[in-house]
């Protein structure tokens, strides 16, 4: 062992990685590193290990997950955040297309949670690391999805979206902590947040349920329809516009086939002030069932209405 802790603090890196391919007990040798005091040490093990996850067959990503995985999330949890954004690589790069067991997934979303308040770039570094994840069935994933949304600290619950959009979770049964999560990053305007929602949007207008639907429309309509117009940034505003387009063709595709259920919605709606959002909903009707107030408010926003409501 001290051999290779000479040849690691000397940066003979690429001696190392030659000496791990050759010997397996030199790689835990390597992952005991990851276990001292001194961080150079550690930092210098982890960029070894980096070096060989990033051309390395699938089973020796396989020998490191058995090996080391305990000892990789530990250091999330490092004073240094040279380490910790170090190991947020180094995991990307060992879970990528490799499932985890419940265990596994476990350990690393607990680690993640206590590391997501840290600061913007770790954030960062934990959303990559979430994209990584093998979409799959994990017994507790709905549990994990629940705690980082329901959590009172925006940067933890868009984790949260990130996490569900990522392993194909289904969100229905957080659909409340879903809509403040998303009414909470629109009203914020943070460009970081804000991809993370638009993603999630995306994501969930893909295969819309109605629950899906009616959480979008009171949660996000009218503040992407603010932000399409009034955001500063170009690319923001193309993009709110792509995702009003997918909401509004949802809506269509859904409700246009069921006028009896967008009637009660819009008329739910209307009674708890989304009226922007209950139009909406009576756009798609034939005419004779929109609401007096909204032939009202076109009325007063176009200065003249088409003949076939003038004559109702």
């Amino acid at each position: 062992m001290d051999q290779i802790k000479e040849l690691v603090l000397s940066w003979q890196m690429k001696e190392v990685s030659r000496l791990v391919k050759s010997d397996e007990n030199v790689l835990d040798v390597v992952i005991d590193l990851l276990g001292e005091e001194d961080d150079v040490l550690r930092l210098r093990a982890l960029s070894v290990l980096d070096d060989l996850l990033g051309d390395s067959s699938g089973s020796f990503h396989r020998k490191v997950l058995v090996r080391g995985f305990d000892q990789l999330t530990d250091l999330l949890l490092a004073r240094d955040d040279r380490i910790v954004m170090r190991t947020l690589i180094v995991l990307r790069k060992l879970i990528e297309n490799t499932s985890l067991t419940e265990s596994q997934l476990t350990r690393l979303l607990n680690a993640v949670y206590d590391l997501a308040p840290r600061g913007k770039t770790t954030w960062i570094g934990i959303l990559d690391l979430i994209s990584s994840l093998s979409p799959g069935y994990y017994s507790s994933i709905d549990g994990h999805v629940a705690r980082f949304l329901s959590s009172d600290d925006i940067w933890v619950s868009s984790i949260g979206l990130k996490l569900a959009a990522s392993t194909g979770y289904a969100l229905d049964g957080n659909l409340k902590h879903v809509g403040r999560v998303f009414s909470e990053i629109l009203d914020l305007n943070d460009v970081l947040l804000l991809e993370v929602a638009f993603d999630s949007m995306v994501q969930m207008l893909t295969t819309p349920s109605q629950e899906i639907i009616e959480v979008l429309l009171r949660s996000s309509y009218f503040r992407l329809s603010v932000l399409a117009t009034s955001h500063e940034d170009i690319l923001v505003r193309s993009r709110v516009r792509e995702i009003l387009k997918l909401m509004r063709s949802a809506i269509m595709n859904y409700y246009g086939k069921r006028p009896d259920d967008a009637i009660e919605l819009a008329r739910r709606l209307r009674e708890e002030g989304f009226t922007e959002e209950a139009i909406l909903l009576e756009q798609i009707l034939p005419a004779y069932y929109w609401n007096a107030s909204t032939v009202s408010l076109l009325e007063e926003r176009t200065g003249r209405l088409p003949r076939f409501l003038r004559e109702l």
